[in-house]
């Protein structure tokens, strides 16, 4: 089931940071995209259950030559059912969208995470690869919209 995508509404919660963002780090990821990088532009449905549809605001939206690439900024993943999610709204994208992923720290451990024999932790970055999502970094991320890799799912 494809979702419908609808505008957010225009209003912005007070507490925010001037600009409009959630965060010093949302800040920061703006001043590295794009200028054509659309904020809170979009919320994307999709389904979670059979009778159940949730709703998604991607951080950012930008498009490039036909594709709608929707960039979320993350310092970490909280926990295995936000992880999740991700999976549930890459199945309701259409065949011309993307979802990619800017880490604050890719190298910052997933939630629930345990220590391997070498003293890491499975991280942001790792996931992200396993589950076949495009990343980037603070140090690359002003690529998105050059990187041509996002065309395939």
């Amino acid at each position: 089931m494809k979702s419908k995508r609808r505008q957010p509404s225009k209003k912005k919660p007070s507490g925010r940071l001037p600009g409009g963002y959630r965060n010093d780090f949302e800040r920061k990821v703006a001043m590295c995209l794009p200028a054509d990088a659309e904020y809170e532009s979009v919320i994307i449905s999709y389904p979670v259950k059979i009778d159940k549809i949730r709703s998604y605001l991607p951080d950012w939206t930008l498009i490039r030559e036909g594709y709608i690439i929707y960039i979320e900024a993350k310092g970490y993943f909280r926990s295995t059912e936000e992880r999740a999610k991700y999976l549930f709204i890459r199945e309701a994208l259409f065949s011309n969208e993307r979802l990619v992923f800017l880490f604050q720290d890719p190298k910052s451990p997933v939630a629930g995470s345990k220590k391997r024999k070498d003293g890491t932790r499975f991280c942001s970055s790792e996931w992200a690869e396993r589950e076949n999502f495009r990343w980037y970094s603070m140090e690359n991320g002003h690529r998105i919209g050059e990187d041509r890799v996002w065309l395939n799912k």
